[in-house]
């Protein structure tokens, strides 16, 4: 595919999501207390707007086939919702709330449903799926702590994610959809923000220090797991449950 590097100029971004041919990145820009979704172009150049609603609406995920974009949003009623990622027809509303937080973190690989992270507060998260249209969150793993940024593997057979049941982050990863099925530990001394890398033979996470890099094989039933290695320091903006980030589709650039 295509690698074209998506060139903007500073300013207040809160979250990104690269789209998977890599060319146009959707951003939740902060101005004056509310968000709204924006994607940068490489190719044409251009910064648009996808959301117009004077509520706040953040944490942009692209479909994986890079037609449509989720977001959280407190529009009429916080929840998720969704749109066409070339700014046309309805903003589809996928998930319904009374309380808790929906954050969406990423696509199953077949793009039929959404994970998300069920915010009740800073110490209890659980993770959840919807399949649209049904609007219902299905919660897959609860707990009184933070279990958050679910991502499923580009096979669709496991699920890598950071809980803080230990005290601390680290990254685990578990059978994807049966994810009582198995549970390995990723990482080694505290990981944030997992992310795959597209043939599933790497995952990538944050150390607290580093960008860190895991070969994983996966035969059977059971996935292995390389000692992490560092790849390159990293100072995070802000990001106490971690920093956000995104792989380039050649698995050479973040």
């Amino acid at each position: 595919g295509r690698q074209t590097d998506v060139s903007i100029d500073p300013g207040p971004y809160a979250r990104v999501s690269l789209a998977p041919d890599g060319t146009r990145i959707a951003l939740a820009v902060e101005d004056e207390g509310n968000s709204d979704i924006w994607v940068a172009d490489a190719a044409r150049g251009t910064m648009s707007l996808l959301t117009f609603d004077p509520s706040i609406e953040t944490m942009p995920t692209w479909s994986p086939d890079g037609g449509r974009i989720a977001f959280r949003s407190e529009r009429t009623g916080p929840g998720v919702f969704q749109r066409d990622a070339q700014g046309g027809g309805a903003i589809e509303r996928l998930t319904v709330t009374d309380g808790p937080i929906h954050s969406p973190y990423s696509w199953t690989p077949d793009g039929k449903s959404l994970l998300v992270a069920v915010f009740r507060s800073f110490t209890h998260q659980a993770i959840g799926r919807v399949t649209p249209p049904d609007t219902e969150v299905l919660i897959l793993l609860d707990g009184n702590y933070a279990q958050l940024d679910p991502q499923v593997s580009p096979d669709g057979r496991w699920m890598a994610y950071q809980s803080d049941e230990t005290g601390r982050f680290e990254i685990y990863v578990r059978p994807y959809p049966d994810v009582e099925a198995g549970r390995w530990q990723v990482s080694a001394n505290g990981g944030t923000s997992p992310r795959w890398s597209a043939d599933g033979r790497e995952l990538f996470f944050y150390d607290g220090t580093s960008l860190t890099r895991v070969g994983v094989q996966s035969r059977g039933s059971s996935p292995s797991f390389d000692k992490p290695e560092a790849l390159f320091p990293v100072q995070p903006f802000g990001g106490r449950l971690g920093p956000d980030f995104e792989v380039s589709a050649d698995g050479q650039r973040f």
